[in-house]
């Protein structure tokens, strides 16, 4: 019988960015501590932190359309009536 396995890298792509001292040194002190890389964390926090940004800017989108007249607004007792029709 063969076993065939199949390991699929993350593809990564190199992006430079300046951190203050005091940054660069507890990312450094983290690293040492934990025996992984300073970069795996910076990668960990930047990932992390994306979807608030995201989750923030879709908000402030949301209200400016709203503003706009692009969107209407629905009163909490309509939307619980749709969802509970469902």
């Amino acid at each position: 019988m063969y076993y065939m396995s199949t390991q699929i890298q993350s593809k990564t792509k190199t992006a430079v960015m300046r951190l203050s001292p005091e940054l660069k040194d507890r990312y450094e002190a983290l690293a040492r501590h934990t025996d992984r890389p300073a970069s795996y964390y910076m990668r960990l926090a930047m990932e992390e932190k994306i979807a608030e940004y995201e989750h923030i800017y879709l908000m402030k989108q949301e209200v400016e359309d709203y503003r706009a007249g692009k969107v209407a607004a629905v009163s909490f007792d309509d939307l619980m009536g749709q969802l509970l029709d469902d």
